[in-house]
């Protein structure tokens, strides 16, 4: 039977998509169901869905724009609601070909990448404009741009199995690149920092931040956040690199 015949409860679609999440993002996949529901429901693929929260998502840092505080909280509200519908387009494709083991389709885990890296940095370059016209502090434009430079730059250096020509050697990269990530292991405060550092995360610092009206302090603290990462991260790389350099000797 075509799964989009009948719409399931909640509990099926929680059964026949399960997926291996992690700290927070266990809370916010229980809301994802109820999206899929409503896929199921009107008929939406999970392509559709994936188009659907990066365009949507792209356009609400615009309304920083505005250079009001209700606009701040509706931009923010809307970009972060984008995240749970993010993780509906996997839990949907799971659900339709439960049972099944068809190959993971790869365009929408191109799309979702693309996604982030171009609309995360599209929101801290509105948010230091929204602040600039605002409050009138041009400073801000400048650290709102500075800080995408920075996590683009943070996402540039991440190392990429391509580069490297032996099979064995992307190997090792995969390996290291595993220990690098800023989640990587099991311990709980690291997860939690990482949770509530996430900008894409509702109850995030970047959420509060805005809520409580300090946009100007919550970019500083994710312009330093994004700098430090950089550092961490080609110290880390190069740490774990060389150290393998030397095994190899």
């Amino acid at each position: 039977m075509d799964k989009y015949m009948k719409v399931p409860t909640i509990t099926e679609i929680r059964q026949n998509s399960a997926a291996d999440r992690k700290g927070y993002e266990k809370f916010l996949d229980y809301w994802a169901n109820y999206v899929v529901k409503a896929a199921l429901f009107l008929h939406i693929t999970p392509n559709q869905i994936s188009f659907f929260w990066v365009i949507f998502q792209f356009f609400t840092p615009f309304l920083f724009l505005l250079a009001e505080y209700k606009y701040f909280v509706l931009g923010i509200v809307l970009f972060q609601l984008m995240f749970v519908v993010d993780l509906s387009d996997g839990k949907l494709f799971r659900y339709l070909n439960f049972g099944k083991k068809p190959l993971v389709p790869l365009f929408p885990e191109y799309l979702d990448r693309l996604g982030h890296f171009i609309n995360n940095s599209m929101l801290f370059i509105c948010l230091g404009a929204g602040i600039y016209l605002r409050f009138g502090n041009i400073l801000y434009l400048y650290i709102g741009l500075g800080t995408a430079l920075f996590y683009l730059g943070n996402k540039s250096i991440s190392l990429n199995p391509s580069w490297f020509k032996n099979e064995a050697d992307r190997t090792v990269i995969l390996d290291v690149v595993s220990k690098t990530i800023p989640r990587s292991g099991k311990s709980k405060i690291r997860q939690f920092i990482f949770d509530f550092l996430r900008m894409e995360h509702l109850g995030s610092l970047l959420f509060f931040g805005i809520i409580f009206d300090f946009p100007y302090y919550t970019l500083i603290a994710y312009a330093l956040f994004n700098f430090l990462e950089f550092c961490r991260k080609l110290y880390g790389q190069a740490k774990h690199l060389i150290n393998v350099d030397k095994t190899r000797n």
